[in-house]
């Protein structure tokens, strides 16, 4: 599958297959690729630069559009900066895409399980509230109800030490 199908014709890949040749005699500007959007890459030699590194720059595939408005990819502007020293290709930019969507797809599937703990959190608030006006209903004062469970939670930790493990264990003796 060609991504730039459609974008690029076949003439003008080979006038840039052409182009990128660097051991043309008097040739100062080379090809060296493509975007998934059709931009082409570009680097030549300027004479008034003294440190000797080549510069680089981008042509738009669009030309009639406002600056603003076009989206170069992250690993070519780091090849436009001299930050990366190889460009990337064609396949290294698919499989940042491929793994963008597939990012997408896993922060949209966050997003629901946060939806449905928020609203398990919420059908708890709302059992809480109909428990506080049912104890209301019945007579009993959120401080009564507060002291019986506090009760059973007592009683419930006495049985628990009263029951400790360590000494209602029968150690058999070995033969």
């Amino acid at each position: 599958m060609d991504p730039l199908k459609g974008k690029i014709t076949p003439f003008q890949r080979l006038w840039h297959q052409w182009k990128s040749l660097r051991n043309v005699p008097f040739r100062k500007k080379w090809f060296v690729g493509y975007d998934l959007d059709a931009n082409t890459y570009w680097e030549f030699s300027n004479a008034n630069n003294p440190v000797g590194r080549l510069r680089r720059i981008v042509e738009y595939h669009e030309k009639g559009k406002n600056f603003t408005d076009y989206k170069i990819p992250p690993r070519w502007i780091q090849w436009l900066r001299h930050t990366r020293y190889d460009y990337p290709s064609l396949q290294t930019l698919i499989a940042e895409e491929q793994r963008q969507e597939a990012m997408k797809i896993l922060a949209s599937r966050a997003d629901e399980r946060w939806k449905q703990e928020s609203v398990l959190e919420e059908n708890k608030r709302i059992l809480n509230e109909r428990v506080r006006s049912a104890n209301q209903a019945i007579g009993r004062s959120p401080d009564e109800q507060f002291e019986q469970n506090t009760n059973e939670r007592q009683q419930n930790l006495l049985r628990v030490e009263e029951e400790s493990p360590i000494e209602s264990a029968n150690i058999q003796p070995r033969r």
